[in-house]
């Protein structure tokens, strides 16, 4: 832990988060209610069209949130709302007084710290691999390493028969695949790996010295703290770059 503090004081203010705003439920009733709140019409936080109801399956009832009470905020701005994470959309969803659903939009400025459950999430925006701006919801796994970032997605695999008498029938069910990522000093969203393999396909030619830096500190690839350690080595790494590269085009 003093190590990763270390590397945290060597890069400075590292994926600071700023406060935040809060929104409300339902289709008018939103409005009505964040400005009776905040004298603010967040309104236009909310998308226009209902969110797609999901009916609870054997299938996909572990991956679907059941709605709960949560905290949302935007610029400094809260408010408690019924609310959920869909897994499968990768959407905040909000449940109004008529029981329709609403998605929330995605802004960079939002975070949501559900009661029941004690997750928090945030909207993040990162750069894509086409250089475009884009905005997702990051469950951030550890309060005190904000520069982790989790994401699960999920695929649906279909339901398989028995084909003979001594097999047995499988179920169809939602596959998870956890990815750890921390945004980098140019807005890119990396993936965190300590697998010898994914460091050599994912940090080209950076992989020897990250690899080394793993193997040294026997980074594991299940401990939120390795993952937030490399996460902030990397960024230290990336901007003594940015600086060299700098000093170099100045002289």
């Amino acid at each position: 832990m003093r190590f990763l503090f270390t590397l945290l004081f060597i890069a400075g203010s590292i994926f600071q988060f700023q406060a935040q705003t809060t929104y409300s439920c339902g289709d008018s009733a939103c409005a009505v209610a964040a400005s009776a709140t905040t004298n603010v019409d967040y309104s236009r936080e909310f998308a226009a069209s209902q969110a797609i109801n999901f009916r609870t399956t054997a299938a996909n009832k572990s991956v679907l949130q059941d709605f709960q009470a949560a905290r949302i905020s935007i610029n400094g701005s809260s408010k408690i709302y019924n609310s959920r994470y869909n897994a499968i959309t990768n959407e905040i969803e909000i449940k109004g007084d008529d029981n329709k659903i609403y998605n929330l939009r995605k802004l960079d400025n939002v975070t949501v710290q559900f009661n029941t459950t004690n997750e928090s999430y945030k909207g993040v925006v990162y750069k894509n691999v086409y250089g475009q701006e884009m905005v997702d919801y990051f469950l951030v796994p550890d309060a005190k390493n904000e520069i982790l970032l989790k994401q699960s997605t999920y695929t649906f695999v279909k339901a398989k028969p028995a084909t003979t008498g001594y097999d047995r029938a499988k179920p169809a069910y939602y596959k998870e695949n956890v990815k750890y990522f921390f945004v980098d000093h140019n807005s890119n969203l990396i993936a965190l790996s300590t697998n010898k393999k994914d460091v050599k396909s994912l940090y080209a030619s950076k992989s020897d010295e990250i690899w080394s830096f793993i193997r040294k500190n026997k980074l594991k690839k299940d401990d939120l703290n390795d993952l937030a350690t490399l996460a902030v080595y990397m960024k230290v790494i990336q901007a003594k770059d940015m600086k060299n590269k700098g000093l170099a085009a100045n002289k």
